[in-house]
């Protein structure tokens, strides 16, 4: 017997209540797992926000602490530097303050020197009076001699004459060998060319014009000293003119060419 029709609009609809409960349950699991999802992706959002704000932390931390290092070591540092140059300055001070006392001392030293020097050498210029006669008289007949062969007929210091205008001429040192006449002119400290220039140009002609035993003879110049400067000895030599130093009693010629020429011209003669 078949049903009636309500009844079976009844069954579908019952039906259709059955499917919609289902698919609402369907739906209400899925929701449910969406929002359970959702959660679990905020939590691990947060998570991951709270790690980076923890890193962050740490990183500002460690930035921080670095920062402070530097700056405690750059203080250090210039601290250092501060006390290096402090001590530099103090050495540097102390060496220059050493100089300048030991620069003192040195010219305090030099000054006595010069004085002393200067008290001897006025000790001995005062002394040249007898020099010629002490020591260059004695010596020079054995240095000629020595050096020329030749045997002196006379010698004689401090001779003085007046030309014929009245004016005083002395000669220091006048020796003669035969022909050969040696006029010696004898300084302390022979350090000047003037006094060269003088001896050449004016005595050694005025010993020739004055005195009567050095007619027809050849006259050689001699400059005689304790202290001869090389150049002194360099522009004897260009002369002519014998260079003689002077040691104790001791007498040795200082331009051994000019000895060699004079040997040839006496030789000549």
């Amino acid at each position: 017997m078949a049903r009636p029709p309500i009844e079976r609009k009844v069954d579908k609809l019952e039906e259709a209540l059955i499917e919609l409960a289902q698919q609402s349950r369907v739906t209400e699991m899925k929701l449910a797992s969406f929002i359970q999802e959702m959660r679990d992706y905020r939590e691990e959002n947060d998570r991951m926000i709270q790690e980076m704000k923890e890193d962050t932390r740490l990183f500002k931390e460690r930035t921080e602490k670095t920062i402070q290092e530097m700056k405690e070591e750059n203080s250090r540092m210039i601290q250092e530097m501060k006390e290096d140059t402090r001590v530099f300055k103090e050495r540097t001070d102390k060496t220059i303050q050493e100089m300048k006392e030991n620069t003192r001392m040195f010219e305090e030293r030099m000054e006595r020197t010069i004085k002393d020097m200067n008290r001897k050498w006025g000790e001995l210029a005062n002394k040249m009076g007898t020099v010629t006669e002490d020591i260059v008289a004695p010596g020079f007949p054995f240095l000629i001699e020595r050096y020329f062969g030749l045997s002196l007929d006379d010698i004689s210091c401090r001779r003085k004459v007046k030309d014929k205008s009245g004016n005083r001429w002395e000669f220091d040192l006048v020796a003669r060998s035969g022909n050969i006449a040696f006029i010696v002119d004898v300084k302390s400290d022979y350090n000047r060319v003037e006094y060269l220039d003088h001896f050449t140009q004016l005595v050694l002609p005025k010993a020739a014009e004055l005195l009567p035993e050095l007619g027809g003879c050849k006259i050689i110049g001699c400059i005689a000293s304790f202290r001869l400067d090389p150049s002194i000895i360099e522009k004897a030599s260009e002369m002519g003119i014998l260079a003689i130093s002077l040691g104790g009693d001791y007498l040795e010629f200082c331009n051994q060419e000019v000895v060699e020429t004079i040997k040839q011209t006496i030789g000549g003669n």
